[in-house]
């Protein structure tokens, strides 16, 4: 092989598996398997990345079957290491159970100026609902079990009840972190403030709107 060929085809194919080599600083060289993606982790889930740091969080998605016909639920995050050629994502902390199954799941900057919550809040809305807001710098670092904890110890800051029906919609502001929407199957918005979250402004679903009394009907 001509050099001209060798530096055309960075690969090795040592093991009969064949790898992309990519150089690193200091004259190392870093192996990666090809993939269509970059990392994984074996999980029905709705996921939020972190806005301020490198990881991810996973609810238990609601209406869908894992391999091993579980019906409970629980809120987990993972580390995200690119640096790792591994596909695979560790925990970066212990489960925390939840009542019911994740519709969706956010992650929000809000508190992350403050030493309690340096790594902001995850909110999560549920199939009853409820709008579950969580600390997850009490999650992070915190033992890796086998069952997962009931969030006594932090993790679960509040648990915010207006909603009839499941959560579907969940954002925050991104102007304003500290104003969290949700919005319900039945068209229900529901506006949080996170300083006084017993007082939400809720705002009712439009009669003629999706799902509403005028939908559907001709003129």
């Amino acid at each position: 092989r001509t050099r001209r060929e060798s530096r055309s085809k960075p690969y090795s194919n040592r093991g009969g598996e064949k790898e992309r080599v990519r150089g690193c600083a200091g004259g190392a060289k870093m192996a990666y398997h090809h993939h269509p993606y970059l990392k994984q982790t074996k999980r029905c889930a709705t996921v939020a990345f972190s806005p301020t740091s490198p990881y991810i969080a996973t609810g238990t998605m609601a209406g869908a079957i894992d391999l091993s016909f579980s019906t409970t639920a629980c809120l987990e995050i993972f580390k995200l290491d690119y640096s790792n050629p591994s596909t695979e994502m560790p925990l970066a902390g212990g489960a925390v159970a939840a009542n019911e199954r994740f519709h969706r799941l956010v992650w929000g900057p809000a508190g992350s100026e403050t030493e309690d919550m340096p790594h902001g809040l995850i909110a999560g809305g549920l199939v009853d609902g409820s709008v579950n807001l969580y600390n997850p710098a009490k999650i992070i670092g915190s033992p890796v079990g086998a069952e997962p904890s009931d969030g006594t110890g932090g993790a679960l800051i509040t648990k915010m009840q207006k909603h009839t029906g499941p959560v579907r919609g969940l954002a925050f502001n991104s102007f304003s972190p500290n104003l969290l929407a949700s919005g319900a199957e039945d068209g229900e918005l529901c506006i949080w403030d996170l300083a006084k979250p017993a007082t939400p402004s809720l705002y009712p679903a439009l009669k003629g709107g999706a799902g509403g009394a005028g939908a559907g009907g001709g003129a």
